[in-house]
């Protein structure tokens, strides 16, 4: 038997992009384990990725940079002719959505907003933010390798600067065994630079959970995703997170676009 995926995504009735499909080593697991009555759904949720990457059938277990999950809604079977038979999945994309898709993947898990905590946003840097050396792109063309991958605007911040951002966020379910994820946009080369991330409670604003990493950026004029580990959550944390800051270190400026959690 050979097994293959095409997507297919439409708008208001109308076909405006069609995409081959590789079916992984952990896709055809989940198969097999749902034929044999393991698993309650091969096909719970489908995600969307903001990052293109090439994947491998035999490593491949997740997107590079997902950006949200939307539950399939239906599935329908047809036979195309004597040796092709299809089975159709149907998710619908939040129409409100801004955003540019650049991967798409089926999971198995049906996915609740209300309580899923894997790849939660905490912003999309579309608010103002405070900081002297921080401001805002916009009208960049969605055509363009540059142009903000979620949300209508990107944060740019220069070399050595800092911008702080009110929040609201509940950091209950997450612990140092977590980290963050930051979606950034590089016009030049860096080979070493680092993010910052300081969250305050409403408690006390200088009781600071604290978050960094370090990252490079290979090649001038992309978009990259940065992991920031987290520290170990202070004891007296109220865990209802109302300020975040943001400090970036490096040899040239980028464009943040997107920050999340990441379990585990």
């Amino acid at each position: 038997m050979s097994l293959t995926g095409t997507y297919r995504i439409t708008s208001s009735g109308s076909l405006i992009g069609e995409y081959q499909n590789m079916i992984t080593t952990n896709g055809l697991l989940a198969i097999n384990q749902y034929l044999a009555g393991l698993t309650p759904s091969w096909a719970g949720s489908l995600a969307v990725g903001t990052l293109y990457t090439n994947p491998t059938a035999s490593t491949s277990v997740q997107l590079d940079y997902e950006f949200k999950r939307y539950p399939i809604t239906l599935k329908s079977y047809r036979t195309v002719s004597s040796s092709v038979n299809q089975i159709a999945l149907k998710a619908t994309i939040d129409p409100e959505a801004t955003f540019q898709a650049y991967e798409l993947g089926v999971f198995p898990a049906i996915v609740q907003d209300s309580s899923y905590t894997d790849n939660y946003p905490i912003s999309d840097f579309s608010e103002q933010l405070s900081g002297s050396s921080a401001w805002y792109i916009s009208g960049v063309p969605a055509t363009t390798s540059s142009s903000a991958r979620i949300g209508a605007l990107s944060l740019a911040l220069p070399a050595g600067s800092t911008a702080s951002a009110t929040v609201s966020v509940n950091t209950s379910t997450y612990t140092e065994a977590d980290s963050l994820k930051i979606l950034f946009y590089s016009s030049t080369t860096i080979t070493s630079g680092s993010f910052i991330v300081n969250f305050g409670d409403d408690s006390l604003v200088t009781n600071l959970w604290t978050a960094s990493g370090t990252f490079s950026s290979t090649t001038a004029g992309n978009y990259y995703s940065a992991s920031v580990g987290l520290s170990t959550k202070p004891a007296s944390f109220s865990n209802s997170v109302v300020s975040a800051s943001i400090n970036y270190a490096g040899t040239g400026a980028v464009r943040l676009d997107h920050m999340k959690w990441t379990t585990g």
